[in-house]
C-alpha cells in the first residue's frame, strides 16, 4: 500500500537555503567545481535494463554489513517499497563504512562518487562522518538523508539560522540535539527541581553539541551550569574530571558520551564524589552498556528517543514497527533500544518516494531530475513513518521530536529500563 505524501511547497525558502549552503560548502574530495556548489542540477537517465542506484553509509567497522540493524532496515525498506514506477529496481550496491569518523565519511563519499548514476545516500551514522561526507556529495548533486546524525551544526539552531555544516541537499530523519537537550533540561529543572547541573562530553560534534544544547536550555529555564567538562578519549583515568565536576556541587550530571566512553568514564565515578540525591543522566544509546549490570548503576537515568511506538507504520510501504523489528531480530537477534533502525527505514522510503516523484518515463528510460528530488524532500510534511509524523524544514530537519527519560532500577535486569519511562517530552 502506498499513500500520497501530504506536502507544502516553499520554493523561495529552498532557494534561500541553497545560497546559504553554498557559502558553507567546499569542493574538496574531488567533487566537481562547476560554479554550482550546494545546488543540484541535471538529470540521471536509467535504461530499462538498469537499476536506480542509491547507497548506504553507516558505521560498520568491526561487523559484517548484515549485522548492522541500520543497514538491514535500509535493505528491508528497499525490498518492501518495490520497483519504482512498478518496473525499475533499486540497487544499494552494498553497505559503505563511514566508521564514525571524518576520515571514514570522506572515504565513503569518494566511493559513492565513483558512480555518477547514484541518486542519493542513506547516512551517515555519525555526525562527525557527515561533516566530511556531506560537502562532496551534495555539491555533486546528490541528496543525503541520515537516520542518526543529530548535531545542530548539520541543519540549524531551530531559530532560522543555518548550522556551520549545513548543506542544501542534506536531510535527516533523526532529531536535532537541541530538542533532546531541551528534554533533558526540562526533566531536571521542571520535573525534578534541579537548579545546578554539570555536563561531560569529549569534543565530538555529537557529544559537545548535545552538552551545549542541554546547557543552553537549562540556563534558559533559570538553572546554573556548574561545569561542562571535555574528557580525553585515551585518558587512563577520568577521576580528575569527576573531581572538577564535584567541586561545583551540582545536583545533576549529564553524560553525553558514546556508550563505550560513557562506560569508561562512569567506572571512575566514586560513590562519595557527590552527596545523596544527585541525578546522573546518560543518553539512551547506553541501553546496551555492561555498566547497567553493575550494582552501583541503580538509579541511573537514560534520556533519548521515545521508542514506545508499536502502532506506527510507514505510509509508503504499509509496514509497521513490530513487523520490521521482528524481521530484523530474526536476522541478527535482539537490537538495542537505542538503535536508529526505524529512522533508517523512514529515511529510505522518503528517498524512494522523492525519486519516484522527481522522475518520469522517456520511452523506456527513467529520467530523474536532481533539482526536483530536493524540492520534493524539502516540501515533505505530514509523512507517516515508523518514527511518527515527519516534516522537513528548509534546513533538512525532518525527524519527529518524541523523547523519554527512562530510569534504571534493577542491575540484575538491565533490559527492564527500556520500559520504565518516568518522563515524556513532545515538540
Amino acid at each position: 500500500m502506498r499513500c500520497t505524501l501530504c506536502i507544502t511547497r516553499w520554493f523561495g525558502l529552498v532557494a534561500a537555503a541553497a545560497v546559504l549552503a553554498a557559502a558553507c560548502s567546499s569542493n574538496s574530495d574531488g567533487a566537481p567545481d562547476d560554479g554550482s556548489s550546494g545546488s543540484a542540477s541535471g538529470e540521471v537517465r536509467v535504461a530499462a535494463d538498469e537499476a536506480v542506484q542509491i547507497r548506504s553509509i553507516s558505521a560498520l567497522s568491526g561487523s559484517a554489513d548484515t549485522e548492522s540493524p541500520v543497514y538491514l532496515a535500509v535493505q528491508m525498506a528497499v525490498s518492501d517499497y518495490g520497483p519504482l514506477h512498478g518496473e525499475f529496481v533499486v540497487n544499494l550496491g552494498g553497505g559503505l563504512d563511514g566508521e564514525c569518523s571524518e576520515a571514514g565519511g570522506r572515504r565513503a563519499a569518494r566511493a559513492v562518487l565513483r558512480d555518477t548514476q547514484v541518486i542519493g545516500v542513506i547516512g551517515t551514522s555519525c555526525s562527525v562522518a557527515a561533516i566530511a561526507a556531506a560537502p562532496p556529495l551534495t555539491e555533486a548533486g546528490l541528496v543525503m538523508i541520515s537516520p542518526s546524525n543529530t548535531a545542530p551544526s548539520l541543519t540549524s539552531d531551530l531559530a532560522g539560522n543555518p548550522g556551520e555544516h549545513q548543506h542544501d541537499g542534506y536531510y535527516r530523519t533523526a532529531y536535532n540535539d537541541l530538542n533532546i537537550g531541551e528534554a533533558i533540561a526540562d526533566f531536571l529543572f521542571v520535573e525534578q527541581g534541579r537548579r545546578r547541573a554539570a555536563a561531560i562530553h569529549d569534543g565530538d560534534p555529537y557529544t559537545e553539541g548535545l552538552a551545549t544544547a542541554f546547557a543552553a536550555a537549562f540556563t534558559e529555564l533559570g538553572g546554573t551550569v556548574t561545569a561542562s567538562e571535555s574528557i580525553h578519549r585515551q585518558a587512563a583515568s577520568h577521576a580528575a574530571t569527576w573531581n572538577a565536576i564535584a567541586d561545583g556541587e551540582p545536583e545533576a550530571v549529564v553524560v553525553t558520551l558514546f556508550p563505550d566512553e560513557a562506560n569508561n568514564v562512569l567506572a571512575h565515578q566514586r560513590a562519595d564524589d557527590f552527596g545523596e540525591g544527585v541525578s546522573l543522566v546518560v543518553t539512551s544509546d547506553f541501553f546496551a552498556s555492561p555498566y547497567l549490570g553493575e550494582p552501583r548503576s541503580a538509579g541511573l537515568y537514560l534520556a533519548g528517543r521515545d521508542v514506545r511506538h508499536p502502532d506506527d507504520f510507514n505510509e509508503s510501504t504499509g509496514r509497521g514497527v513490530a513487523d520490521v523489528l521482528d524481521r530484523i531480530t530474526a536476522d541478527i537477534g535482539d537490537v538495542s533500544a537505542g538503535s536508529f533502525w526505524p529512522q533508517a527505514y523512514d529515511a529510505t522510503t522518503l528517498l524512494l518516494d522523492a525519486i519516484e516523484s522527481a522522475s518520469h518515463l522517456d520511452g523506456d528510460v527513467l529520467v530523474i531530475d536532481r533539482a526536483a528530488l530536493r524540492s520534493h524532500l524539502s516540501a515533505v510534511e505530514g509523512y507517516g513513518g515508523l518514527t511518527g509524523t515527519l516534516a522537513c524544514d528548509v534546513f533538512g530537519d525532518c525527524g519527529a521530536a518524541r523523547f523519554a527519560v527512562y530510569r534504571h532500577d534493577d542491575p540484575t535486569d538491565p533490559a527492564a529500563a527500556a520500559a520504565n519511562v518516568v518522563y515524556e517530552y513532545r515538540r
